[in-house]
């Protein structure tokens, strides 16, 4: 995303106090039409009854110098000494593409990349709804402290090895999955494993309701951010304060597993 600046002493000035406002209004729709489309300040008369304007407000800017006439339209004045060129937007997202990437490798390097990408290939597809009245098998082995199971009948099964200090979930399966394809998909700078325990906690013990709070998190880009993990962690965490104190779920999951042990 890139920015178009507007100065706080943008309303006193001289070129603008005497310009129609319409005028004014259509300079600030065409700077930002242009600093998303990196055209330098070059406004196309093509593009003008899109930004609800006519040619008679095109003509205003002319005359108070805050425009420039070109063929086929128009160019603000100055516009690369006020706002970043193609040139040096293109170079920044190059950096940043870089310094990802840089980021990326160095923590392939212990293996937590290269885990996720293969249980994410070989990760069955993910129903668009999970059926609770179905058996999901795990997409990874259990844990040998998983000892006994119960299923509740609300669909749910409490085991010994659930995630973030929550039972274990029928849909513990299909959530793992989904958190493994938004890692490896959106390439994001924390694993599947966190996202899943973030969809446990989220979710109130239930990973299913809890990835829907990840994925609405993690599909935000994260480019350009100086930690883009820590950044990914902030929205997971703004989620958790945005969600009702309810842990009645996860309680009586716990008494259920309680009565088993």
């Amino acid at each position: 995303m890139t920015w178009f600046k507007v100065d706080d002493g943008f309303w006193a000035h001289p070129k603008c106090v005497a310009t129609p406002p319409t005028a004014l209004a259509l300079w600030v729709r065409a700077g930002s039409w242009s600093a998303q489309q990196l055209t330098d300040g070059f406004i196309p008369s093509i593009v003008l009854p899109m930004l609800q304007a006519k040619p008679k407000d095109a003509a205003a800017l002319v005359d108070a110098g805050l425009w420039l006439t070109e063929d086929g339209g128009w160019r603000f004045h100055d516009w690369d000494a006020y706002q970043p060129t193609r040139e040096q937007v293109n170079e920044r997202r190059k950096k940043t593409a870089e310094r990802v990437k840089a980021w990326r490798d160095k923590t392939s390097s212990n293996g937590v990349t290269a885990d996720v990408t293969n249980d994410v290939s070989n990760a069955p597809p993910v129903p668009t709804r999970p059926d609770p009245s179905r058996s999901y098998s795990p997409s990874v082995s259990p844990s040998p402290s998983v000892t006994r199971a119960k299923n509740g009948g609300d669909g749910s099964t409490t085991t010994p090895n659930g995630t973030d200090g929550h039972p274990r979930h029928a849909h513990h399966s299909n959530a793992e999955a989904a958190c493994r394809r938004y890692a490896e998909e959106r390439r994001l700078p924390v694993d599947a494993d966190e996202l899943l325990a973030w969809a446990y906690r989220l979710g109130h013990g239930d990973p299913w309701q809890g990835q829907r709070l990840v994925n609405e998190a993690s599909e935000q880009t994260l480019e350009g951010m100086t930690s883009p993990a820590r950044a990914l962690r902030a929205r997971l965490r703004a989620k958790v304060t945005q969600q009702p104190k309810d842990d009645s779920n996860v309680i009586a999951m716990a008494s259920t597993f309680r009565e088993i042990s």
